[in-house]
């Protein structure tokens, strides 16, 4: 049909030492040749330099001893550090259409704005041929992809949303840029941050916040909001100790690492209502007792909660496709909740003109 050939655009970049390869057959990342390790690669031009400068030196009769000075060819090799991947995936909400190929990948020194827009603008020109059109193209809010969606869109939330609307919803920055026009076909073409990793960079703000030699602090006005806090309530409420709990928080939500951090379930698992709800047990319960003696404060922990979980099951489409009949209700339950997020964020910003914040 028509929406299973509308798509998104969905990139993102992996450091070449991981030995990821998009494999041109298969056109799949797989694990790459440990060869192709930017070390490895460094190591064999420098051996290759060396080899080189000694033939050079016996050819004209002079000694072998020393070593390939810096500033020579050597240090002047650009290599790529980075892969860079484009995947297209279908809008359409059915089962039926299922898959992320691979459309355009790159090895580059550096991702950079002009590289990504170049790629992009390319694909959406590229695709009809094939007969898919592009509508979206979404990614993680790294700076670089930021800055490349900031200077690819020309159309703001303003020019699409009603000035009623704008108006009751008035603490939201409707000036954000969302989307550009293509010049072709005049239709708009749709530039987002990611649900995914916004979930994940959440977390982790939360994660920062709560450790003390992090510059992170996140606060809702001067109460604090960390993950400690719900690991707190968690303990208190009879998590770790292998009975039965009403939420799937475990060890693994609290114990980050590298791998946690990049797991996106563990991380809306947090943002959860059932999170909330546990955390509002902890608060309501008189026999608990916390670290923070005026348990109210969780509270604001418990808000976050409740507010992404709610987000996210509109962007997930949870109570099923976003249909002309339910668009107005789900917009509605949106804006009020990017009203509490833009309310929080005038608490900060007021922290940071009075030098309590740093940023």
């Amino acid at each position: 049909t028509d929406n299973q050939r509308r798509v998104v655009i969905a990139q993102d970049s992996a450091n070449i030492n991981a030995t990821v390869e998009h494999d041109l057959n298969t056109n799949m990342l797989v694990g790459g040749d440990e060869s192709h390790k930017l070390s490895v690669l460094s190591s064999m031009f420098h051996t290759m330099a060396e080899s080189v400068r000694k033939s050079e030196l016996v050819a004209n009769g002079t000694d072998e001893s020393g070593e390939v000075k810096k500033g020579g060819v050597l240090d002047n090799l650009r290599l790529a550090h980075e892969h860079l991947v484009f995947k297209i995936t279908s809008i359409d909400p059915h089962e039926s259409v299922k898959g992320s190929p691979i459309v355009a990948s790159i090895n580059i020194e550096k991702v950079t704005p002009q590289i990504i827009a170049t790629v992009t603008y390319m694909l959406i020109d590229l695709l009809p041929i094939y007969g898919f059109s592009a509508v979206v193209s979404a990614s993680d809010a790294a700076g670089c992809n930021w800055a490349a969606y900031k200077a690819m869109g020309t159309v703001s939330l303003k020019d699409i949303i009603d000035n009623e609307v704008i108006e009751k919803y008035n603490k939201i920055d409707f000036d954000l840029v969302v989307a550009f026009e293509n010049e072709v076909t005049g239709e708009r073409h749709y530039i987002i941050p990611d649900l995914c990793h916004l979930g994940k960079n959440l977390v982790t703000c939360l994660e920062l916040s709560s450790n003390k030699s992090s510059q992170r602090d996140l606060k809702n006005g001067k109460a604090p909001v960390n993950l400690r806090m719900g690991e707190h309530c968690w303990l208190a409420t009879g998590g770790g100790s292998n009975q039965l709990q009403e939420t799937k928080l475990t060890n693994r939500h609290w114990d980050r690492n590298a791998y946690s951090r990049m797991n996106v379930l563990l991380a809306f698992q947090v943002l959860s209502a059932s999170c909330a709800a546990m955390i509002r047990n902890a608060i309501s319960d008189e026999e608990i007792k916390l670290p923070i003696e005026n348990k109210g404060v969780y509270n604001h922990l418990a808000n976050f909660c409740d507010n992404m979980n709610t987000v996210i099951d509109i962007c997930n489409g949870r109570d099923g496709p976003h249909t002309p009949e339910n668009a107005v209700e789900r917009q509605t339950l949106l804006l009020e909740k990017m009203q509490y997020f833009f309310e929080w964020k005038e608490l900060h910003d007021k922290r940071v003109k009075d030098e309590e914040a740093t940023e």
